[in-house]
Parts: C-alpha cells; structure tokens; sequence
C-alpha cells in the first residue's frame, strides 16, 4: 500500500482537482436554490422548452415505476421513448430522475456527472498517450 500511493499520487490529486473545478463551476445550479442552466436567446430556449420538458416527463414517469413511452402532454402526443435526447434507457439518467425528487436537481446532476466523465475521460487519455500531471 505504501508504494501504491508515492506512483498515483499525482494522478490522484490531477483527478480531484478536475472534480472540485467541475464542482465550483456548477455550485450555483445548486446553491442558494436550484437553477436550470439556459441560455438567453430571441425565442425559445433549448434546454428550457425541450430539453428539460423531456428529462421532466421522464421523471414523472420513473416515479409511476413506468418507461414513458407515450407522452400525450406534447403536442397532440410525443413518443417519447424513441427520442434519443431523453436518454430513457441510459444508466444515470434512470438513477437519478428516478430517485431524485426534484427534477431540476436532477437534470443539473446529469450535467456535472457529464462533465465529471468528460475531464476524467480527457485526463486518463492524455495518460495514456504518455503526458504527465
């Protein structure tokens, strides 16, 4: 065990120090009340009007111990299932739209989970093509 941890020690702290930069970036979607991260454009928002409608639905759903996948609230129906934004089969998002209550929470989670695999991904890449912390 000593001589483990001499080898990875700067592995280790390069892998936490991305984590708590992800972290302090994403701290005010969660503190002092949970906020939805959109963009401010002319008409309508993305991640407001379709992104966070759908992770909603799929929330709801989840809760009913349901897949959704027929949303009759979008349009004249959606079929939601079948729409490969919502991620209805996709590990996280079942975890934590179904265990979360609060789906805002949830849905920012979803972002810092992703940026979490996208800085580690990065990291370990830049490892293995021989760079160094």
């Amino acid at each position: 065990m000593r001589h483990i941890l001499p080898r990875y020690l700067g592995d280790v702290l390069a892998l936490l120090s991305i984590a708590t930069l992800i972290g302090i970036f994403f701290f005010r979607l969660f503190w002092p009340e949970p906020m939805l991260l959109v963009t401010p454009d002319s008409g309508r928002s993305d991640a407001w009007h379709f992104s966070f409608a759908t992770k909603f639905a799929l929330a709801q759903s989840l809760s009913q111990g349901k897949l959704p996948l027929w949303e009759p609230r979008m349009g004249g129906g959606f079929p939601l299932f079948s729409e490969g934004q919502v991620g209805a089969l996709f590990l996280p998002n079942l975890l934590l739209f179904k265990f979360i209550e609060d789906p805002v929470i949830a849905y920012n989670l979803s972002y810092v989970l992703i940026f979490l695999t996208l800085g580690c991904g990065m990291y370990l890449w830049l490892r293995i093509i021989g760079c160094r912390p």
